[in-house]
């Protein structure tokens, strides 16, 4: 488990609105616009069967009118992204969070934190692609 990386994307969604965040089986789901964003941060925790969560989110982010989107954090959640894509999500975004307060000998010697993320989003189907 990634503690320190689960802890900063702690610090992220607490930065946004509290109005529209949920919990579902464990996993905080944060309502941001037109996307509903599915932090699987305490994957240990969830109950049930994983891929009854993800359809769950799937769910409730059609019942706010919003696209799913699962965002994982590296070293954490090693099998749900196999699950993702076999329920027909995609990679759509791959990006790196550093975290930039540290002790200053920690900075002189160029150390700094970092980790990467993963956002898996639900593949269009083409029907729905040419309706456009």
């Amino acid at each position: 488990m990634n503690e320190p990386a689960i802890r900063t994307e702690e610090q992220i969604i607490s930065l946004f609105p509290g109005r529209e965040t949920f919990v579902c089986q464990g996993w905080v789901l944060k309502k941001m616009r037109e996307s509903l964003l599915v932090y699987p941060l305490y994957y240990k925790f969830s109950e049930g069967d994983i891929l009854e969560n993800v359809r769950r989110c799937g769910e409730i982010s059609r019942q706010c009118g919003a696209e799913c989107v699962f965002r994982i954090v590296e070293h954490t959640n090693y099998h749900l992204s196999a699950i993702l894509t076999d329920a027909g999500y995609v990679l759509r975004e791959c990006g790196i969070v550093s975290e930039l307060y540290l002790p200053e000998q920690y900075e002189r010697a160029g150390f700094n934190r970092s980790y990467l993320y993963r956002c898996y989003q639900k593949e269009e189907k083409s029907s729905e692609k040419k309706g456009d």
